[in-house]
């Protein structure tokens, strides 16, 4: 996958990456984006993640992912990027009977 990050005095602080990358079927999901809370409000996450969209949408992926609807936050970062709600899902867990 794809990965960027950005270190503070040698300490890995925000990193961005993908779930996959799919070049067969066009499509790419942007995920594992993590910035440590004493260096959030940065633009570390927004710089990491808006490098991993730029390497992908240069290779003609459509680009997708994945937030909770209550992550405000991370939304407005990704709408910032160009990114725009396309539908909502739900995660349950399955239990076997």
């Amino acid at each position: 996958g794809i990965y960027y990050g950005v270190k503070v005095n040698e300490r890995l602080v925000s990193v961005a990456g993908t779930h996959l990358v799919s070049p067969t079927f066009g499509v790419a999901a942007v995920g594992n984006i993590f910035t440590h809370p004493n260096h959030r409000r940065r633009g570390y996450g927004t710089a990491c993640t808006s490098h991993v969209v730029e390497e992908l949408l240069a290779q003609n992926l459509n680009v997708v992912l994945n937030v909770n609807r209550e992550n405000t936050e991370a939304i407005g970062i990704y709408e910032r990027l160009g990114f725009r709600r396309y539908c909502p899902y739900i995660e349950v867990i399955g239990n076997r009977k």
